[in-house]
C-alpha cells in the first residue's frame, strides 16, 4: 500500500478529521508518516475545503432614523 492510500483511508475513518486527529490515529500503526505529510494531504482534501467556515464580511451599521431632528 502507498503512503496516499495509508493517509486517505486513514483521514476517511476519522471523519475528515483535522491534523492532529490524523496524527493520533496514524501513530498507533505507522511510524514513518511525518507532519509534513499528513500537512499536505488535509490542506489538500477537497471535503476538507468545502467544510472550512466562509469568513465573515463584518458588521452592516444601519443609519439611524428618528423624526425628531
Amino acid at each position: 500500500m502507498e503512503m496516499f492510500d495509508i493517509i486517505m483511508d486513514a483521514h476517511c475513518s476519522t471523519g475528515h478529521g483535522g491534523e492532529k486527529k490524523l496524527r493520533f490515529f496514524l501513530a498507533e500503526k505507522y511510524i514513518n508518516v511525518t507532519q509534513k505529510m499528513i500537512g499536505a494531504f488535509v490542506s489538500n482534501c477537497e471535503t476538507c475545503q468545502k467544510k472550512k467556515t466562509k469568513p465573515n464580511k463584518g458588521l452592516v451599521v444601519r443609519p439611524l432614523k428618528s423624526k425628531d431632528v
